[in-house]
This record gives C-alpha cells, sequence and structure tokens, in this order.
C-alpha cells in the first residue's frame, strides 16, 4: 500500500528547513508520524551511543536503483521511505509506507525519472508501537518515564497526562513502576537498562538528557522491546565520564 503526501505540504513553511520542520508542516498522519521519528540529527546521536532504534538507511536515489533492497538484512517489508532533495530543503519530495521492496524500487524509479538524480531516500522498518514514552535522566542519577499508549508527541506537548511511569532512585539505582502490568514493568526497566551509562562521583548513572522511545512486539517474541527515536544528552558542566 503507498500513501503519498506531498501535494498535502504547505513549501512556504520548509524554506531553509530541515527535515523535523517538514515533519511540523505535514498534517496529522502515519507517515507524519514517521517523518517526527526520522530526525537525522538525533538518529546520529542515537547511532553514537549505541541505543537500539528504528533500523534505517540513507543513500543516494541512483545508489538505490543499482542495489536489490530485498537482499538487505536489516530492513524487510513493510518500508516507510522518504525520498528529499540531497541538498536544498523545501524542494519537491515524496513520502509512503507500507511498501514491498519492488514498490521501493518503483518510488525510486519514478521519482528519478520525474525529478532526476539530486535526490537522496531514507528508508526505515514500518514498526507498529503499542506504548511510546519520554525519559528525563538527571544529573543526579535519578530517571523518570512517562509512557502512553499510541503517539508520544501530545505527552511531549503536554496535552496529555501518562498512562504510566516509572523511576529510577538517584542513590539505589532501583526503578519503581505506577502499573501492575508485569510486561511493562519488565519493558520499562529494559528500557532504562538500554540507556548509555556515565560514571559520576564514583556511581554510574544513566546518561543526564531527555530521550523518546516506543515499545513494540516483535513477532517471534513475547517481550516489549525498546526503541529509541530521539536522544539529547546533557554533558555540560559535569565531573563526568562516559564508559
Amino acid at each position: 500500500m503507498l500513501y503519498s503526501d506531498h501535494n498535502e505540504l504547505n513549501p512556504d513553511l520548509l524554506k531553509g528547513r530541515g527535515l523535523s520542520d517538514w515533519g511540523a508542516a505535514l498534517p496529522e498522519s502515519p507517515t507524519r508520524a514517521w517523518l517526527l521519528r526520522l530526525r537525522l540529527r538525533s538518529y546520529d546521536t542515537l547511532l553514537k551511543y549505541q541505543l537500539p532504534t528504528v533500523p534505517l538507511k540513507i543513500m543516494g536515489l541512483t545508489a538505490l536503483l543499482r542495489c536489490d533492497p530485498s537482499k538487505w538484512r536489516t530492513l524487510k517489508p513493510p518500508l516507510y521511505a522518504l525520498v528529499e532533495h540531497a541538498q536544498t530543503a523545501g524542494r519537491p519530495y515524496f513520502s509512503a509506507f507500507g511498501l514491498s521492496t519492488q514498490d521501493l524500487k518503483e518510488v525510486a524509479q519514478n521519482w528519478h525519472r520525474q525529478h532526476g538524480p539530486e535526490y537522496r531516500v531514507l528508508v526505515a522498518k514500518q514498526l507498529e508501537f503499542s506504548h511510546e514514552g519520554a525519559i528525563l535522566a538527571e544529573p543526579n542519577g535519578r530517571t523518570t518515564i512517562e509512557l502512553v499508549e499510541g503517539s508520544v508527541l501530545p505527552l511531549s506537548r503536554g496535552a496529555v497526562n501518562p498512562l504510566v511511569t516509572a523511576v529510577r532512585d538517584e542513590f539505589l539505582g532501583t526503578v519503581r513502576t505506577s502499573t501492575s502490568d508485569y510486561d511493562l514493568r519488565i519493558a520499562l526497566a529494559r528500557t532504562i537498562h538500554e540507556l548509555p551509562r556515565i560514571v559520576l562521583d564514583d556511581r554510574l548513572i544513566p546518561l543526564p538528557g531527555y530521550y523518546e522511545f516506543g515499545l513494540f512486539r516483535a513477532a517471534n517474541s513475547d517481550l516489549l522491546t525498546p526503541l529509541f527515536f530521539e536522544c539529547r544528552p546533557n554533558l555540560e558542566g559535569d565531573n563526568s565520564r562516559a564508559i
């Protein structure tokens, strides 16, 4: 199933802007939600700190036409794709979800034929998240998670209250949750465990900063798995060292 929302975009909102601004300019849609998760600066940070995240490939349009996506190991259908101009924000773009590898090739071929090769493609594994959440890791070691069903966007804007909260104690390192749901309690403990660590005053604590993540259940697993969308570390003025 293909979905394009390039005709819904207001180009005046995009002049000189980046990928995250494209997401803000789009109406509410499944594609908009994905755009907001594929902020490239944040993606580089997720890789830097080895946080589990949505599998993503970024490649030139010509390179995609020359390869065989069916042989990719980490990206299997359904796929999400965004075509953007490689140099100039605000140029025509195309986004689609629910793609097979053949659909992806057709998208690339059609776009190359109509607009030329000066574009790149972002291809991500399309996943369905049961819950999404935000994490605040404080410099003293205290870490708070707020979780909601569905998208984290209303929570990050302060428009809704969290469904579940979890707090890592800054002294003992224990995790307390507000839910009796066993699967969620395990998933939240796993989420905190995945955070990068630093040593501060001889204590091992989560890297201070702000994070966003989603929980999904793989087809061959009973466990909810966290994948991170956003990582904004706060290392200013500390005496810590990363490990």
